[in-house]
């Protein structure tokens, strides 16, 4: 997961909780520590897109699978996951199946 240090699922969801922005794009991600409603251990994340101030609001879920933590984000058809590639002091890089990589930095 990280080359540099392992995380517990715990410590994971301690350090998502917050505001995280994307250098790449304009858009913000608030991760809360609330939990939404149908989905057992999901939590409400809110996305805005700060150019067009857009947003929308949808769910987050950590979930270990084979000693890596993972992040599922998205709802039914919708869910990405994320492998939590690397957690450094406010710098936390996601990776999902297509080897796409987000970057967020906490504000």
């Amino acid at each position: 997961m990280n080359d540099h240090e392992i995380f517990s699922k715990s410590e994971i969801e301690s350090i998502l909780v917050g505001e995280w922005k994307s250098p790449f794009e304009d858009i913000m991600y608030v991760f809360s520590n609330s939990p939404s409603g149908p989905k057992k251990d999901s939590l409400n994340l809110l996305v805005t897109n700060a150019k067009s101030g857009n947003y929308f609001l949808t769910t987050y879920n950590l979930v270990v699978e084979n000693e890596n933590i993972l992040i599922e984000i998205g709802k039914e058809k919708l869910l990405v996951k994320y492998l939590i590639n690397n957690a450094e002091g406010k710098i936390i890089h996601l990776k999902n199946a297509g080897e796409n990589l987000l970057v967020l930095m906490k504000l």
